[in-house]
Formats: C-alpha cells, structure tokens, sequence
C-alpha cells in the first residue's frame, strides 16, 4: 500500500512534481516525461521513465543517533533501497532512491531563473561528523567486506530543470553541482574529519537531477560558463548552505568564524589545549577560559591565515623556511595582542609544532 496520499502533498517543483512528505521519506511524484541523471544506488544513471524521487531519512533510528551508520537490510544499498521502496508503496523498477541521517524538516528548496527558465535545488545535509576531502583514505574495503564505515552524515541534491537536457548536459550538469556544492564548503571551511583538508563533500552524498523533457526549451551547456551553469552553481550553493545551518546545532558563517572549528583539522581543539595545561600546570584549567579563546574572532583572525599558509607549505607552494619565518613574526605578533597568559602560549606551541 503506497503512502503517497493527498494529505501528506506538501508542495510542487518547478516542474510540476508533487512533493509529499510519505513516513519517512521526502518523494518526488514526477509528472509528464522526465529525464533522471543521478548517483543513486537504485536505477542510478541517466534514465527515462522513472516516476518517483525519494530521500529517506534514518533520523528516528537510535544508531544515527548515536552516531553510528545506520544497519542496512539487505548485502548492499541496491537490494536495501529495493526493499524500502517496496515499504513505501513505490514501483521498484521506476523509483531513485537515497537516504540521509538529516531531518527531512531541516530541508533546504531554493530556486532561480534566467530567461524565463526555472532551477529548483532542494538539498539535506549534515556533515559534522562525515565531512571528507577527495583523497582521503577509505573508510571500508567493499571488496574484502572490511566495514569501518564512518558515521551518518551525507549531503544530498534533488536539482530540478526546466528544460529539455540532453544525456551528456545532464551529466554536465552534476558536475556543475558538484563544484557548486565544494564551493559552499569552501565558503564555510567546513573541515575534512579524516584529514588535514577541507571538506569537498561526505563519503555518502547523493545527487539527483531532473530534466523536463516536456519543455519548450532545449539547452546544450550546464558548465560554469553558461547561463545554466551559473544558475546551477548559485541555487546549489545557496541549498547547501541552508541545509547545513538548519542541520543539528547549525554549521553557520558565525560559528565557523571561530578556532574552535576551523582548528578541529589540525588537532587544536578543546582537549588538546586542556591536556597540555593539565601537564604543564598540573591543573585543569576552566573551560570557559578555553572556549574563549578559541571562539575568539581576533585569534582567528590571526590564526586562521597561518593555517592557510601550513597547507601551502603542504602543497609545494611555499617554502619550509618562508612559512617558519612568516609563522614566527605572526605568532609573536599574536603574543603581543593576547599578552602572555598560559592558554595563549599554550595554542603558540601547539601551532609550531604543526
């Protein structure tokens, strides 16, 4: 029996998709004829003829809770979606599917146009604790069954175009979001949990996107130069960031303007600053002590360029002994703003020694 019912309609995309909020999940009724290009682990790829979009969400589940990923029901996430399609009522063959550990009230839809041409981006995302850069070291071996996934945490697009795309455009188009989606961590410097680097997305993030075949419009560029590609770029942007302020306690310009966050990447944290008094000092030191300072915005301000300046040092960028000499001047400099008290010299040293 499908939950899809009139009293759970909670809007309309730019297409012309009923939105229904069905148990669990966010579905997309897809009207007329569609073209679907998406990541999804169910009837992912590029396609014709699906008829629905669904997010699910594991919120209410104690392990996403916890933390934990949550336990999937079938070997893997094909015949797991399978299943919970079929616990929706939905047409397996012609349903995309994805899941996110984020509330489906803390959903972000924005929309844009040009020429006449509707966007539409509605977007979950969280990534507090499953915030990854391309290039970090895998979390499981899918082929040696070796499972250290990490915990919940996923960005996940539906784009909606209202606009006939042909295959290769639709796909330009995830690019498009993609990049759009990097660029919104960027802007928030939202950190990797498994490396030194930034985010550029989580290790589960999903995308969907959705041309209307039934438009009068046919377009044949979604890249950054295009109109397209803009509008792509700023609607997907501004969803993601959304997203991520009304996720949990809200990953917000204001609260990553601080050390607290933007130094969690490189080891300066809390416990890090408290553990070195307790050793230097022999005391705790009080934790409101702490969060000042790390929360801060004059010690970002001075901090935060140095850490910039430790990844260029990484990259090849700048030299070793340039970064050593500019690192000294910054931090006496540092010194002599926040006077010596023990915690400021403590965060010094905890910085050379990056």
């Amino acid at each position: 029996m499908s939950l899809i019912a009139d009293k759970n309609l909670v809007g309309t995309t730019i297409c012309g998709d009923r939105i229904y909020l069905a148990g669990e999940a966010l579905v997309v009724a897809l009207e007329g004829r569609k073209r679907v290009a998406s990541s999804s682990p169910l009837n992912g790829g590029c396609r014709e003829g699906m008829k629905y979009l669904y997010n699910y969400s594991y919120s209410s589940s104690p392990l996403v809770q916890n933390k934990v990923v949550t336990k999937m029901e079938a070997p893997n996430l094909c015949e797991h979606y399978q299943l919970l399609t079929k616990e929706l009522g939905l047409p397996v063959e012609q349903t995309v599917a994805m899941g996110t550990a984020a509330k489906l009230e803390e959903r972000a839809e924005v929309m844009d146009s040009f020429h006449g041409i509707q966007v539409e981006a509605i977007v979950t995302a969280g990534i507090d604790h499953n915030g990854g850069r391309a290039g970090d070291p895998p979390s499981y071996d899918e082929l040696t069954g070796e499972n250290l996934l990490p915990p919940p945490g996923t960005i996940n697009i539906m784009l909606f175009i209202d606009a006939q795309l042909p295959e290769g455009v639709l796909t330009q188009a995830i690019i498009t979001a993609t990049e759009a989606k990097s660029a919104a961590l960027q802007e928030l410097q939202a950190g990797s949990c498994y490396s030194r680097g930034l985010a550029t997305g989580s290790g589960t993030d999903t995308i969907m996107v959705v041309s209307n075949l039934e438009a009068p419009t046919m377009l044949y560029d979604a890249g950054l130069h295009s109109c397209l590609g803009s509008t792509i770029g700023r609607v997907v942007k501004e969803a993601v960031q959304k997203a991520l302020k009304f996720h949990g306690i809200g990953m917000t310009p204001q609260r990553q303007g601080s050390l607290l966050w933007q130094g969690k990447r490189f080891g300066i944290t809390h416990d890090a600053l408290e553990k070195r008094y307790i050793a230097f000092y022999g005391v705790a030191p009080q934790r409101e002590q702490i969060d000042q300072l790390l929360n801060s915005k004059e010690v970002i301000a001075y901090i935060a360029p140095l850490l910039h300046l430790r990844e260029q040092m990484g990259w090849g960028l700048i030299p070793k002994e340039t970064y050593q000499r500019v690192l000294s001047d910054y931090l006496n400099a540092f010194i002599q703003s926040q006077g010596k008290g023990p915690l400021a010299s403590l965060l010094v040293e905890l910085i050379k020694e990056l």
